[in-house]
């Protein structure tokens, strides 16, 4: 066999320092952008050129095919075969080969020999994965003694999550290695400074400083964020850009399930000098049947008018948004009955989970352009048998990873979040 020359990149020093230890078992806590990909890249393409057969595991089988592009692409100065629907690119002149797997199948690895193993985001696999890793991946370093890398970002801390615990269990075999996402040279200070100060804190800690956080210890959005200075409520522009309402509906029968709710929101355009900004002007939340539905967004417009007119929004009604799914589909052809026009949120919104959504929304809470009125602020309503201003309560009680979230009502905290993703992200939606 002929040991080819490949040009790799050059590592930085965090990433070399990483390559360089000799340990067997190797649990690598990267922050963003740290050069995690770029290490596992250099490694497998390195041990491949060496004659070695590596195994690639991933959480998801979509997350294959970037990895796969890349090592292609390094490749390419010598010959390959790569099947791609195999999943395995073949090095005939060194004997090394490269096999790719997606742990949503439950037997990946079984049958397999390998020198090197990497365990690509693995924080992010399943709960159970501690049984497959012992089943049917461990096994497969046998034959060679061989060793193996298990690289992510941190995902919260659970007993049940695997890289959590092979990273912080005191009896753990794994040599542990973390850096944050500054410890890549090539990533701009101004920018980390920027992110930082635009980031909440948890998602600062857990994302950039790579650190193991409780997330559903705390509440995820900081009610500050939300306010002037002081802690009270920003005073309102005298003249707004326009005013919006975001709808999130359930038709419900029973008082445990979700109620329909409403945001009324003022938007006021970036200048030169600040971004643009959501105002929270009003709100509402109740149970809405089915019977009564036609008569909802009537009202919904009208109340929307009055806040135009209130808060002299000189492009008037830029539109209602509702999520086109479920019963907001039902309401969504509503409109055409009641001559309401409603507008249906993004698909590619709607379908982000209720934590992804906050994840997506939190630059722009962090930011200071998601704010509460004065009026938004001191307002009590009854829902349900519950007297309360719902927005704070649903802010204030909002958890990441919270697993009896089934049992909270978010309903008003998702309005939030589509209005800060409509108002304050990359789409043009007015």
């Amino acid at each position: 066999m002929v040991n080819p020359r490949v040009n790799l990149p050059s590592l930085h020093p965090a990433q070399r320092r990483i390559a360089d230890h000799p340990a067997r078992f190797k649990a690598v806590c990267l922050g963003r952008r740290a050069g995690k990909s770029a290490l596992i890249t250099n490694l497998v393409c390195k041990g491949a050129v060496n004659g070695k057969s590596i195994g690639v595991f991933v959480p998801q089988y979509r997350m294959i095919s970037e990895i796969w592009q890349t090592i292609v692409l390094l490749l390419n100065e010598i010959k390959i075969e790569a099947n791609k629907t195999e999943g395995i690119i073949r090095l005939p002149d060194t004997g090394g080969r490269i096999k790719f797997f997606s742990l949503e199948n439950e037997t990946a690895g079984r049958g397999e020999k390998f020198h090197e193993i990497y365990l690509d985001e693995i924080a992010f696999a399943k709960d159970n994965f501690e049984f497959q890793w012992s089943t049917a991946i461990r096994p497969t370093l046998t034959d060679y003694a061989g060793s193996a890398m298990a690289c992510s970002t941190p995902n919260g801390i659970s007993d049940e999550n695997f890289f959590n615990r092979i990273c912080n269990d005191a009896d753990t075999y794994w040599t542990v290695f973390k850096a944050p996402s500054s410890s890549n040279p090539y990533l701009p200070k101004d920018e980390l400074d920027l992110i930082k100060r635009r980031t909440l804190p948890l998602i600062w800690l857990q994302e950039y400083q790579a650190e193991f956080l409780n997330m559903n210890s705390a509440t995820f959005f900081p009610l500050e964020y939300f306010l002037g200075e002081g802690g009270i409520p920003e005073l309102l522009p005298e003249m707004f850009g326009g005013m919006f309402a975001v709808i999130d509906t359930a038709l419900k029968a029973s008082v445990s399930h979700d109620s329909t709710a409403v945001l009324y929101c003022a938007y006021q355009p970036p200048t030169h000098l600040q971004p643009q900004k959501v105002f929270i002007v009003d709100y509402d939340i109740r149970q809405i049947h089915g019977s009564l539905l036609i008569d909802y967004l009537p009202e919904v417009q009208a109340r929307l008018e009055e806040c135009i007119r209130e808060h002299k929004a000189k492009w008037g009604n830029l539109g209602i948004f509702v999520e086109d799914k479920g019963s907001g589909t039902v309401l969504l052809g509503q409109s055409i009955r009641t001559g309401v026009e409603t507008k249906a949120i993004p698909s590619h919104i709607t379908a982000l989970g209720k934590d992804d959504r906050a994840m997506a929304a939190s630059p722009y809470v962090a930011g200071g352009q998601i704010k509460i009125s004065q009026y938004a602020y001191n307002k009590m309503i009854d829902n349900k048998g519950s007297y309360k201003n719902h927005l704070l309560s649903q802010i204030m009680n909002f958890r990441i990873a919270d697993k009896a979230s089934h049992t909270r009502s978010d309903d008003l905290l998702d309005t939030l979040t589509y209005a800060a993703i409509l108002a304050c992200g990359t789409g043009d939606y007015f």
